[in-house]
């Protein structure tokens, strides 16, 4: 279970729905994949803005010897 906050401009977002997170690489040489998943605008006074985040992330190894793997 993952809870993402976030801001674009001024505005504070939270996960609204279920979304999706694909791991595709995790190994002694790091984590690899994709998400997604909606949020919506928090603290909005009227009509809150619904987005929808899509992202990758490639995340090398830096746990120093552990990252050399057998």
């Amino acid at each position: 279970t993952f809870g993402v906050l976030f801001t674009i401009d001024e505005s504070l977002y939270r996960v609204s729905s279920d979304g999706e997170l694909d791991i595709t690489k995790f190994d002694a040489e790091g984590i690899e994949g994709t998400f997604s998943f909606r949020a919506e605008e928090m603290f909005a006074a009227a009509d809150a803005k619904e987005i929808s985040v899509q992202g990758s992330f490639d995340f090398d190894c830096t746990g120093g010897e552990v990252c050399e793997g057998d």
